[in-house]
């Protein structure tokens, strides 16, 4: 099956595809939630990238003729963002971190809350649409992955100053609330 130049996300709807993006995952249970993210991310979100921006051939090559586009960037990128909430966290939750384990933990479950698929999906495709073309004058990188690098880390900052910003009597009631605003979907 042929995974290249895909006309929309749903093309990418394919279990050798994913089992491919999924490998090299310790954690089964990483592996269970990020296919479920895959299949949420193809099956609801992919009109996010229903645009010229996301589904024109690019780098087009003499090793690479057919080219590919950027909808072929939008699943790594999805495990990227997961990692960085669920499996690689930022350093301020490594264990020799000198924040009492209880606080370290709240604050961790906290971090871990905000993350929201539909609203990073909505930020990748909004910003990437504006900020596509900032890294032309870098004709040695691939400006897509960087750009999309970009977006994750971006997202991962504002979601981890949100825990930091939130005093220690406060992460519980935060928890809870955000916990509560999940189930009910708003």
């Amino acid at each position: 099956m042929k995974f290249t130049n895909p006309k929309s996300l749903k093309d990418l709807d394919n279990v050798v595809l994913l089992d491919t993006l999924l490998r090299g995952l310790k954690n089964e249970q990483d592996s269970i939630s990020l296919r479920k993210l895959f299949k949420e991310t193809i099956n609801t979100h992919y009109r996010l990238f229903e645009n010229k921006t996301f589904t024109k051939t690019i780098n087009k090559t003499e090793i690479n003729p057919e080219g590919n586009n950027r909808l072929e960037y939008v699943l790594p990128t999805v495990r990227k963002v997961y990692s960085k909430f669920f499996i690689d966290l930022p350093g301020l939750f490594n264990p020799t971190n000198q924040y009492l384990k209880t606080v370290k933990d709240l604050r961790l479950e906290l971090y871990q809350l905000q993350f929201n698929l539909e609203e990073f999906l909505t930020e990748l495709s909004d910003k990437f649409k504006k900020n596509s073309k900032a890294l032309n004058d870098f004709e040695n990188l691939d400006s897509t992955t960087e750009i999309m690098t970009l977006i994750v880390e971006n997202y991962v900052a504002g979601k981890l100053k949100y825990a930091l910003e939130k005093t220690n009597s406060d992460i519980q009631s935060e928890i809870r609330d955000t916990k509560l605003n999940n189930q009910l979907g708003l």
